[in-house]
């Protein structure tokens, strides 16, 4: 049996991941922050679904090498900044995890812009380069626009490009 850490499970697209991964029969392991260990009605449903609760923070590389310690992969499903991101990506090296599944961000390819086109795609491009230099085997999900929350920012992020979207060839 397949043991999973989700990271970002009590949002909206983490909580369906968690689950999936139930319903799949993995271990489900969760990551959720001290204030949200704190709050009974959030971890509730993760709970139900047979959840260990791991709590830790993507700014803590110890707590984030503990959890990812205790399984075989890691889904992330939250948007974070670039530090953050790349400080899991060095944590779940050190504890030599199976396959890595990073957030894909705005459900965009971030190749498909030209760097330093759309801010928060270069972010991407940064946190998968780290991806690829620590060796981790990884698997991208591209959602499309996932625009539930957020896609105002998204879409003002898109407009406000400083260069075509798409390399010329």
């Amino acid at each position: 049996m397949t043991s999973t850490l989700i990271i970002g499970a009590t949002g909206l697209l983490g909580s369906e991941m968690a689950k999936a991964s139930a319903r799949n029969g993995d271990r489900l392991h969760v990551l959720v922050r001290p204030s949200t260990a704190r709050n009974e009605e959030r971890l509730r449903p993760l709970r139900d679904l047979g959840a260990t609760v791991h709590v830790g923070d993507l700014d803590d590389h110890g707590s984030l090498v503990r959890a990812a310690g205790k399984v075989d992969r890691v889904i992330s499903s939250v948007h974070v900044s670039s530090a953050s991101e790349i400080t899991l990506v060095r944590a779940l090296r050190e504890a030599g995890i199976s396959r890595y599944v990073p957030s894909a961000g705005f459900g965009l390819d971030f190749a498909a812009a030209a760097p330093g086109s759309i801010p928060p795609l270069d972010i991407k491009r940064d946190v998968f380069s780290a991806i690829k230099e620590a060796d981790l085997p990884y698997t991208v999900i591209y959602t499309n626009g996932f625009f539930s929350t957020g896609w105002r920012r998204w879409a003002t992020s898109l407009a406000s490009a400083r260069r075509p979207c798409l390399p010329k060839s």
